[in-house]
């Protein structure tokens, strides 16, 4: 795996982290798929977890990813 590090300031905006920042520190985590992305900034997911997040909100029959480190992680490296 890559080696990903994310600005101090967007991790600190991340305050509704409920996963203790998996997405960050476990290689085996699976991200939410981002199927549509707008300027980079509104992310549509597509999420194999079920479980509830404090990011992800309903939009339609999708999802869009509010996380600041999701964001940078696809902004940055396309992932």
């Amino acid at each position: 795996m890559m080696d990903i590090k994310i600005d101090e300031d967007v991790k600190t905006s991340t305050t509704k982290c409920d996963k203790d920042f998996k997405c960050l520190v476990d290689n085996t985590y699976t991200l939410c798929r981002v199927t549509q992305s707008i300027h980079d900034e509104v992310l549509f997911v597509e999420c194999l977890e079920e479980s509830y997040c404090n990011y992800k909100m309903s939009f339609g029959f999708s999802n869009i990813c509010n996380c600041p480190i999701r964001k940078e992680l696809y902004k940055k490296f396309e992932i």
